[in-house]
């Protein structure tokens, strides 16, 4: 073989092993650690054979294959709440931290359920499930403001959860019978 067909040859060799580097390295995709990285797509199937409908990532990287798969972020940071209610019996002030849950099945509850939401909406629907449970238990007259604060969230946790949040923390600055 003449020498310009072997070095024609191995220069076409070498630009597609960087092109599928290059193309490789595109696709490799690191996850920050205030971040879940959802990668959605075909990204395989469960022990029955059902598709898996994400897959979640808290920390790492993963490589996304080009035209089957794509990724998002959902946001770990807390969000803040304050739920503020009179009523004839009494008030009740509190200030509640929610997040998404880095735990694999609520990361995966938020996949489904949050990711097409804002942080506004996040914080709105996480305001709607815990003021119906501080509605529900508010007043109960056996509990103290720290008995209280963690009624509210053994109530709330499992709606909560159901959408892939957890109550980060709880604080109540006034909780007054009358």
């Amino acid at each position: 073989m003449p020498l310009g067909v072997v070095i024609g040859t191995l220069a076409a060799v070498i630009l597609v092993c960087i092109a599928v580097i290059a193309l490789w390295m595109s696709r490799y995709k690191k996850c920050p650690s205030d971040k879940i990285m959802v990668i959605y797509g075909k990204v395989g199937v469960d022990k029955e054979g059902k598709p898996i409908t994400a897959k979640c990532l808290h920390g790492g990287a993963a490589f996304i294959m080009p035209v089957i798969q794509a990724y998002a972020f959902l946001d770990l940071a807390p969000i803040g709440i304050e739920i503020a209610l009179s009523q004839e019996e009494g008030s009740f002030r509190g200030t509640f931290a929610v997040a998404v849950s880095t735990e694999p099945g609520l990361m995966q509850c938020a996949a489904e359920r949050l990711m097409a939401l804002s942080r506004k909406d996040i914080a709105e629907l996480a305001d709607s499930i815990l003021r119906s449970h501080v509605r529900q238990i508010l007043f109960d007259k056996s509990a103290g403001r720290r008995e209280i604060a963690q009624t509210i969230a053994e109530a709330a946790g499992p709606d909560l959860n159901k959408v892939g949040l957890h109550i980060v923390n709880a604080d109540i600055s006034e909780y007054k019978l009358i």
